[in-house]
């Protein structure tokens, strides 16, 4: 009777062990997988930035061109 309790407590020990070890395998890849999603979200987040510098620079060139094309018909005009 002993016995077979130990044997019991030893394959529950064991499958509570794959159990464990289960765990620790999805959580390491998930680990690796939300790295890799922070690595990802930043490098879009310099793109982002990028674009936006682009942007900006675009839209004060377009504002430039269009005080000079104001002046150059002002000009014209007198």
């Amino acid at each position: 009777m002993l016995q077979l309790k130990i044997k019991e407590q030893a394959e529950e020990i064991k499958s509570n062990n794959q159990i464990i070890e289960f765990y620790k395998e999805n959580n390491s890849q998930l680990l690796m997988n939300q790295q890799e999603a922070k690595n990802q979200i930043n490098e879009m987040y310099g793109q982002m930035l990028g674009i936006s510098k682009k942007a900006t620079t675009y839209y004060i060139i377009s504002i430039a061109v269009s005080i000079v094309l104001l002046l150059f018909v002002i000009l014209v005009a007198t």
